[in-house]
């Protein structure tokens, strides 16, 4: 079996198994930003679907497209690399992992995308990726499914070339981009906040993070790789520092040393940012970033969730104090003093 084009099935009927497949891509001439998702209940035979493109910031309606599907089927016909869906999303690998084809066709027709991927690098798994003295990882698939099933996940760096349709106007895509994929028993709440971040320069440099943010707003790198041309290089020591007004970023720094010994040091500022229901009971944060290194300027994105029950709960008790504090003060005072962090309830 060829792990990148077959589903990792378990040998036993786990309703919480789940199997994902993101591709991201840009137009950054026009500060376009988008992203296609698949998320296969290989179990229940259904597929979590969702395509956003943003180009402003704001919330839901300040997108320029949101497609959210839930319970698409999955025929039994359907592999990871080729898969056509009924909302109108397919995938193709020529072959899976180094080229794919990645189309969609929204129901109510604004949205056509048509795109050819091609790898710059095979794809690093988290053996690669884990840093050694970094935290755990803040997602599910770094963690032990405690029946000894193999998790994982995986990143890897792309050319992206192709056209999307919006609305009647045509935008031609030529980007580097990443996709990732990740296998694992997942539950669907009580995920820990934190960062996904992709900062490339053309096919020049391309880096790649995640870090946990535990005490909120203390951020640490726990995976990270960094593309040189072709050259695939372990990270092995990153830190990272934000800086926000509550949870939204403004900019960030991260300082590198990559397995050879070179340093980096790369800074972005945030462009705008969108916040969307990411699903699974999860907030997210899209913020477009223009990222500096070494005298170039790239695109990026910093990708920044928690759990929604968890952050309505801070909210509600801060409110009890202050009925008219914003979201946004309420999490600048968490950030500031962690230690106020409200207890959770113990039912009896």
């Amino acid at each position: 079996m060829n792990e990148w084009s077959d589903f990792h099935r378990p040998a036993f009927r786990d309703n919480r198994w789940l199997e994902t497949s993101w591709f991201g891509f840009w137009v950054p001439e026009h500060g376009i930003r988008g992203h296609v998702r698949a998320a296969f209940r290989v179990n229940q035979e259904v597929v979590y679907h969702m395509v956003n493109i943003y180009s402003r910031g704001g919330d839901l309606l300040d997108m320029d497209f949101y497609d959210s599907q839930m319970h698409v089927p999955l025929a039994s016909t359907d592999r990871y690399s080729d898969f056509s869906l009924t909302s109108g999303l397919s995938y193709k690998g020529h072959p899976a992992p180094e080229k794919y084809t990645v189309k969609f066709v929204s129901r109510c027709k604004r949205i056509h995308l048509n795109l050819e991927y091609e790898a710059l690098m095979p794809p690093a798994d988290l053996e690669f990726t884990t840093l050694p003295d970094g935290p755990a990882g803040f997602a599910a698939f770094h963690r032990d499914s405690g029946v000894g099933v193999p998790t994982g996940h995986i990143d890897q760096t792309f050319r992206v070339r192709g056209e999307l349709w919006m609305d009647g106007d045509r935008y031609d895509v030529d980007c580097v981009s990443n996709r990732d994929q990740s296998w694992s028993p997942r539950a669907e709440f009580n995920s820990l906040p934190g960062t996904f971040d992709n900062l490339h320069f053309g096919e020049e440099m391309s880096f790649s993070a995640q870090a946990l943010e535990t005490p909120f707003g203390k951020a640490a790198v726990s995976g990270a790789y960094i593309l040189l041309g072709r050259d695939l290089r372990r990270v092995k020591r990153a830190e990272v520092s934000y800086q926000r007004k509550g949870f939204l970023t403004e900019s960030l720094r991260y300082e590198l040393e990559d397995e050879t010994g070179e340093t980096h040091e790369i800074e972005a500022d945030t462009s705008y940012a969108i916040t969307q229901d990411q699903g699974s009971n999860g907030i997210t944060v899209m913020h477009y970033c223009v990222p500096r290194w070494r005298g170039k300027t790239g695109y990026g994105e910093c990708m920044w969730h928690w759990d929604i029950p968890e952050m309505q709960r801070i909210v509600r008790h801060a409110r009890k104090t202050d009925p008219d504090l914003s979201v946004e003060a309420i999490f600048e005072a968490l950030k500031q003093n962690p230690d106020t962090l409200p207890a959770k309830a113990r039912w009896k």
